[in-house]
């Protein structure tokens, strides 16, 4: 936490949650959502699949132990942006991934929505 809270590049605002249901209550106008794979609440995949559903827009970065790479994998294959190891976590590693999955993802929908307005008929041509 501290090492987003004191970022040279990025501005984070954290909110700390330790179970998966307050996080789930806490998404309103969140950019991303960093969240460790094994709660006291919520186990595995089960975890990154409770956010997913809940929050299919907003990009997800996952944490895990080395030994549950595979749990991770898994995750990224099902729609997570990224994994980081939590033993190898440092004040430039995970501030750099995290802003850099909020950075693709306005990017994202920027692109998803530059067809869409192309597509709209022009408010001032005749129908």
């Amino acid at each position: 936490m501290e090492a987003l809270r004191h970022s040279s590049e990025w501005s984070f605002q954290v909110e700390w949650v330790k179970r998966s249901a307050e996080g789930l209550e806490k998404l309103d106008g969140v950019e991303a959502i960093l969240v460790d794979l094994y709660l006291p609440d919520s186990r595995g995949l089960v975890t990154f699949d409770s956010f997913f559903r809940a929050a299919p827009r907003i990009p997800i970065l996952v944490l895990i132990d080395p030994p549950d790479e595979a749990t991770a994998r898994r995750a990224v294959q099902c729609g997570a942006r990224a994994y980081l190891f939590k033993t190898r976590l440092d004040a430039h590693l995970l501030p750099k991934a995290l802003g850099s999955i909020i950075e693709r993802s306005v990017y994202s929908e920027a692109l998803f929505a530059a067809p869409r307005r192309r597509q709209l008929p022009d408010a001032a041509s005749p129908a």
